[in-house]
């Protein structure tokens, strides 16, 4: 059946958290949620509308949603009855979340990696100052640096690479909390 499809879709992260789930709670939790205005339109069949909104909740070096809860009202002539609904959904593997949990560990992910000049570090924080190390694979600390007060929520760190030698290499970031991070790097 032809139709023609248009609508508007936007996305904001609006909130920063602790997540409390059946098998664990998980610290510094990003929500995003987005909101989705849609039509279709079918040649001769009539129309269907929807609005949906989405709440995914995210947790830094995790690759997919802690959690995502879908509102859907939807309806039309092209269809009998309505197409509302709502759902939540957990992720697939919560293991993952609970060790994370229990060893309290900093979520962290390097881009790009492997890297040559410079990469950006992307991490959870608590809020606090924080301490992070370079190592080497020989175990050296080869740069180490304080990071003042970060944001609570998600931060950044630019890294500076230039004069490294190639190699393996792992980031340390440490909390006053007691919260500990490491991430694999490969300089080209």
């Amino acid at each position: 059946m032809a139709a023609h499809s248009y609508g508007t879709t936007s996305s904001i992260a609006d909130a920063v958290g602790t997540l409390i789930m059946p098998y664990g709670t998980v610290e510094n939790v990003l929500r995003v949620t987005t909101t989705s205005h849609d039509s279709d339109t079918f040649l001769g069949s009539g129309y269907i509308n929807y609005f949906i909104q989405r709440q995914d909740y995210y947790k830094v070096g995790v690759p997919r949603p802690l959690v995502t809860f879908f509102d859907q009202v939807g309806g039309g002539t092209a269809v009998s009855g309505n197409l509302n609904g709502n759902y939540g959904s957990w992720l697939a593997d919560p293991a993952l979340v609970v060790r994370e949990a229990v060893s309290n560990t900093i979520g962290m992910d390097l881009l790009p990696n492997p890297a040559h000049n410079r990469a950006t570090l992307v991490f959870s924080s608590q809020g606090g100052p924080m301490e992070l190390a370079l190592i080497d694979a020989t175990g050296r600390t080869v740069h180490s640096m304080k990071l003042d007060r970060q944001p609570m929520g998600i931060a950044k760190q630019e890294l500076d690479l230039a004069g490294l030698p190639p190699g393996l290499y792992t980031i340390q970031l440490a909390a006053a909390n007691g919260q500990r991070g490491m991430k694999k790097l490969v300089v080209e």
